[in-house]
């Protein structure tokens, strides 16, 4: 499913649970093709759960990083509203539509969302990677970012998007 207008989206959690962990931050990169049109990034201060040591420390994010940073309440229906509508691509989507879904369920809003998961498209398209993390991936298209920031996955997710569909490989 090819469209060139799509928003590539990723979430940092406080864990793998949408019922007991929390969403830490919140990213999504509208593009139409290869052109980036805007971009949602902001950072997360849980309610309910703590950012233990090892999300810290595949992070970076840090319960002070948190601090003075709005609540999800704040911030859901703006993001919600900014990733309407597009085709929403990720890497493991599953993941991230998990959390998605959890927090419009407990809000009561009905939204449908078409996915493109890069992840399965990859493992079909390229063979020749030793695994099909997002680490991995980086280094294939020679991007110097931290991974596990979810901003820079969106750019890396974008990235490998436009490869795998928009380039013809």
């Amino acid at each position: 499913m090819t469209k060139s207008t799509y928003i590539v989206m990723d979430f940092e959690t406080t864990g793998f649970s949408p019922s007991h962990n929390e969403i830490i931050q919140l990213s999504a990169v509208k593009f139409d093709g290869k052109t980036e049109l805007a971009r949602y990034d902001q950072l997360i201060k849980p309610r309910r759960s703590t950012v233990s040591s090892h999300i810290t420390r595949l992070t970076g994010i840090s319960s002070q990083d948190l601090q003075g940073q709005p609540i999800l309440d704040e911030v859901f229906d703006g993001f919600v509203d900014f990733i309407s509508g597009e085709l929403i691509v990720g890497h493991n989507i599953g993941f991230d539509m998990s959390f998605l879904d959890y927090e419009l369920d407990t809000r009561k809003r009905h939204e449908f969302f078409a996915t493109y998961d890069t992840i399965t498209a990859a493992r079909q398209k390229m063979p020749f990677l030793q695994n099909y993390k997002l680490s991995t991936i980086k280094y294939f298209f020679d991007m110097n970012m931290k991974s596990h920031d979810a901003l820079n996955d969106c750019l890396i997710t974008a990235r490998l998007y436009q490869w795998l569909e928009l380039e013809g490989n």
